[in-house]
């Protein structure tokens, strides 16, 4: 026992050597043993010399067979040239001295011997190269095997199996540069080849497995990667950890570079091998590895390892998770689907979502503080280090949840459409915009912004662009689409019951409007953001969605050039316009209902005789024009009162100056007069909304303006045309209309 040597500590023994003494010593009782087991060892290692001298026995013989070949190889085609150049002496001096008839039979006879020469050059050169293949594999096949008996060995040490590992690289390379050449030049050669790569894949099959186990094994020796427990999201916690290859210090970080460059080089080589093999065929699934980290010349400076192994623990998760957990909930939802019953499935599975989405964000938080310098914005480096990579593959899943997360927001916010106090109290302050105007939006619409914004919250973190856009047309534009059946609905009830004719269908259709003025706004302030944005200019986002229960499924189906919610804030724009119009309609029709008298009352303009400085038939419409004007202006925002009181001004100017103005009336001097004052308080009411009024009623302005010229320019205007009044500021009336209010003003002494 006084001869058996002391074992190296555990971490300096390989991973197959740890393995081995655990089989052969796994009790205290079989230490007994160990003499014979060193005894069997040194016998086998003896054989296995011994075996190795013959070997290098055989290629001695083998390689002086080969000079011995290639020397006779030589020397005959030496002797074949020596026969080449005499018979090109005898031809030229046949052709000299027989004419045509000799150099006949040498073009004849010449195709055949240049194709036995080069014949026997391809065998030469055939010969050569497989011997030099041969070389390079057998010197292949002892590095892996010195390798591997390394830990058997007496005398062996790390730095000599590091060595003949890198030797066993640099022949591999070689040997690959050759076989590509073979097969650029000589595809013919293709069972050669075939015999190369056979016994390449036996010797790599032994060498990669042990240079990963070798380099996982160094790592665990210097602490990597640290222990579950001190990864946190927190930054201080975070940069606590140590970077092993910064603290590592001369010889051990010599040794870590040569490793890594070593597991580096055998990865690209392998990579080379595949596009070689591959070469004619489909290789983009069949290349699409995981490479390592880029290596510079500075040998790892500032490489962190801990991409890796965060990739790695993320894919764990999701393949976890993707085997599982989701197959289960699943289940359990067509459970519920089929017997009716409500389960915990669907909480549970919004409740699974936020801690994935929870546990990601660490996941980001702690790839940012590593001092990792890689682009987290391309989609293939997202998926990487996100849990919910599990729905790029299951995109059934993806719509599953977007049906749950939709069900779930719709459920939250059937209580708040249906309570009426929401629909009468405003939004204080604009909680989900930057905008500063006054919406006087109802609280139910910055309650569906809520919901809407978590959905799309949500939907940040899912790794794609394309998973983005198919969750948010599936869980966020019918959260839109709900909300704007909602205003549409009761507008449609307030015009149903009174024909908006009374205030309180105004207000309920004015609270509308300002609902989806405010909607509008902050959807398109939302889709400046550069995520909506990315999504729009995707020109691969093709998405097709089939919702059966949806009457609006045709329309989710938008060219990839649009932008999610394009079609829904257009939606919600025309119906502002189309209900601000009914508005301006209905109390235009209450007007010209109440200033009928005031229209058919031709003799008004004749004489003053009621001693009235207005109409009084005029004074009517106008209280109920200011009356409903002022319910409106109190219950709309001003972005579309603006477009309701503009839209009156307008149907009012038409109907006066076609009820009056140019329905062959007779003005007199008095009825002048009264028509000025009529106008004055008409245009006083809509003072209280712009600076200058009559510039929105440009027909009944203008033709007062004719009214009041004096009898001269009457008769200037009779024959002026177009130009005269362009002269005279009339430029809203054609000359037709000009000369017909013209002749119905009357002139008395």
């Amino acid at each position: 026992m006084d001869s058996v040597q002391i074992l190296p500590p555990p971490s300096d023994l390989s991973p197959s050597a740890l393995s081995f003494l655990n089989a052969k010593f796994h009790t205290k009782d079989t230490l007994a043993e160990a003499t014979t087991l060193v005894s069997e060892l040194q016998t086998q290692c003896s054989d296995l010399d011994q075996a190795l001298i013959q070997l290098n026995r055989r290629l001695g013989a083998g390689l002086v067979a080969y000079a011995s070949f290639s020397g006779r190889i030589h020397d005959l085609f030496d002797d074949v040239n020596a026969k080449l150049n005499a018979l090109t002496s005898t031809c030229s001096s046949s052709i000299i001295s027989d004419g045509t008839g000799g150099e006949k039979n040498f073009r004849e006879e010449l195709p055949t011997l240049a194709k036995e020469v080069a014949r026997l050059e391809t065998v030469r050169v055939y010969a050569e190269t497989a011997l030099k293949l041969d070389t390079l594999v057998g010197d292949l096949e002892d590095a892996v095997s010195y390798t591997m008996n390394k830990n058997l060995r007496k005398n062996s040490s790390t730095k000599n199996s590091e060595e003949m590992r890198l030797l066993a690289i640099k022949t591999l390379k070689m040997t690959e540069e050759i076989v590509t050449a073979i097969t650029k030049k000589h595809p013919q050669w293709k069972h050669l080849v075939s015999a190369v790569d056979h016994r390449v894949d036996r010797a790599l099959a032994i060498l990669r497995p042990q240079a990963i186990a070798d380099h996982r094994a160094l790592l665990a020796s210097l602490g990597w990667p640290p222990p579950l427990s001190s990864l946190t999201s927190d930054a201080r916690s975070a940069n606590k950890v140590l970077n092993p290859l910064l603290s590592m210090q001369a010889d051990l970080k010599l040794k870590y570079s040569d490793n890594f460059l070593a597991l580096c080089s055998l990865q690209e080589l392998q990579r080379q091998r595949k596009v070689r093999q591959l070469e004619g065929h489909d290789r983009e699934v069949a290349l699409h590895q995981p490479l390592w980290p880029l290596v510079d010349e500075a040998k790892l400076v500032g490489y962190s390892c801990r991409e890796e192994w965060i990739s790695g623990m993320v894919t764990s998760l999701s393949t976890y998770l993707a085997k599982e957990i989701f197959p289960v909930y699943v289940n359990q939802l067509d459970e519920e689907s089929a017997t009716g019953t409500q389960s915990t499935a669907r909480i549970s599975w919004l409740h699974l979502i936020d801690l994935m989405i929870s546990f990601d964000k660490k996941i980001k938080s702690l790839v940012e503080h590593s001092g990792i310098l890689l682009s987290f914005e391309e989609d293939g480096m997202l998926q990487k280090i996100s849990s919910l990579s599990v729905f790029c593959d299951r995109p059934d899943w993806l719509d599953l949840w977007a049906e749950i997360e939709l069900n779930d927001a719709l459920d939250k916010l059937k209580s708040d459409t249906d309570d009426e106090k929401n629909w009468r109290k405003k939004v204080e302050g604009v909680v989900l915009s930057s905008c500063t105007d006054d919406h006087k939006s109802p609280l139910v619409s910055n309650t569906y912004l809520r919901h809407l914004a978590s959905v799309i919250d949500r939907s940040r973190s899912l790794p794609s662009v394309i998973l983005r856009s198919r969750f948010l047309r599936l869980a966020a534009v019918p959260i839109i689409r709900k909300f704007f059946d909602c205003i549409l609905i009761r507008c449609q009830e307030a015009e149903g019951l009174t024909a908006l004719a009374d205030d309180d269908a105004l207000i309920k259709v004015a609270i509308s409007i300002n609902a989806a003025q405010f909607f509008e706004s902050v959807l398109k302030e939302w889709c400046e953001d550069v995520f909506f944005l990315e999504m729009g200019m995707d020109q691969d986002d093709k998405v097709e969605l089939s919702i059966n229960s949806n009457r609006d499924s045709e329309e989710l189906s938008e060219s990839p050039q649009m932008g999610i919610f394009d079609e829904d804030i257009k939606r919600l724009e025309e119906f502002r316009i189309e209900w601000v119009e009914k508005i301006s309609v209905v109390i235009m029709r209450g007007f010209d209902a109440r200033s009928r008298d005031y229209l058919k009352n031709r003799r008004q303009w004749q004489n003053n005789e009621d001693g009235w400085t207005i109409s009084k038939t005029l004074i009517e419409a106008l209280d109920y024009l200011q009356a409903k004007m002022s319910v409106v202006e109190k219950s709309l925002n001003s972005r579309d009162f603006v477009g309701v009181w503009r839209s009156l001004a307008a149907g009012i100017d038409r109907l006066i100056f076609t009820g009056i103005l140019v329905s062959n009336v007779k003005f007199h001097n008095g009825g002048v007069e009264r028509f000025g004052n009529d106008l004055n308080v008409l245009f006083g009411v809509f003072g209280a909304w712009c600076l200058r009024p009559e510039g929105f009623f440009p027909k009944t302005s203008e033709g007062l303006k004719l009214l009041k010229m004096d009898e001269s320019k009457v008769e200037e205007c009779s024959g002026g045309g177009k130009s005269w009044l362009r002269e005279n500021g009339i430029r809203h009336l054609s000359v037709i209309e000009a000369e017909k209010i013209m002749k119905s003003r009357v002139f008395t002494s």
